[in-house]
């Protein structure tokens, strides 16, 4: 029979019930060096219980100080695609208006053919120079789109990285919405998953789903908007998550 050591009430059931069997009474005056014995071995039990805690402590804590550095990387990308998509939104609006002056162009020199003749030549040396700058532009806009394609691809390779080594997925629900999904926080139930998602649309952010349900969840929420650590923000969630999954389960 295999006890667990972190359940007490199994421990002390089966100590009692192996004193408890006839073949396995002892003289009386062995009774004391057995009882030192078996809390010298309960004793050993739990110390190797609290090492194989830390060593998994240790681990998290690594585990965590990767996901950080590889969250500043993300920023810094992010921050460079937010630049390349301005730069994108620049190039259409100088597309637009090289499309308006051409029109433009063109509206003036109906008006003109009724008045005057009017040098071809020129005309069309002018409309094959917009040409250009229009096929340049738009070449220009290619490459931009191409960049964020890649872009995005690499962020993704690095954000299923970052999901694998911390029990933890991302999701863009909404175009300002991004859910939080944890894993590994129960370790009877380690694929139970605990969810909230953060509206990033506002100066602040707000929380507007989470499950559980968690009673601290608004000061940890003032805490991210009053200090701006997102980082520390996610872990305590996730810390947070553990402390309600435990209290539930001394209440069952």
């Amino acid at each position: 029979m295999t006890v667990d050591p972190k359940d007490t009430s199994t421990a002390s059931l089966t100590s009692t019930e192996t004193l408890s069997t006839p073949d396995n009474i002892l003289p009386i005056g062995n009774l004391a060096a057995s009882i030192a014995d078996f809390l010298q071995q309960l004793e050993g039990i739990a110390e190797h219980e609290i090492e194989k805690i830390s060593e998994r402590r240790k681990l998290w804590e690594k585990e965590m100080d990767v996901v950080e550095a590889s969250n500043t990387q993300f920023r810094h990308e992010l921050r460079e695609l937010k630049d390349r998509e301005k730069l994108y939104s620049e190039l259409q609006v100088e597309e637009s208006r090289a499309l308006s002056e051409l029109k433009t162009d063109l509206l003036n020199l109906k008006k003109r053919q009724e008045e005057v003749k009017f040098n071809m030549d020129e005309l069309r040396l002018r409309i094959e120079l917009k040409r250009d700058a229009i096929a340049r532009k738009k070449e220009e806009r290619a490459e931009v789109l191409e960049a964020l394609r890649l872009q995005r691809k690499r962020n993704q390779l690095r954000l299923n990285a970052c999901e694998d080594s911390t029990c933890m997925r991302i999701y863009g629900a909404q175009e300002d919405k991004i859910t939080f999904i944890f894993t590994e926080i129960r370790e009877d139930k380690p694929h139970r998953e605990h969810a909230f998602t953060v509206d990033v649309s506002q100066e602040q952010y707000q929380v507007t789903e989470c499950f559980p349900r968690l009673k601290e969840l608004d000061q940890i929420v003032e805490w991210v908007n009053t200090t701006g650590d997102f980082y520390t923000f996610l872990k305590k969630m996730r810390a947070s998550f553990a402390k309600n999954s435990r209290k539930r389960n001394q209440l069952k």
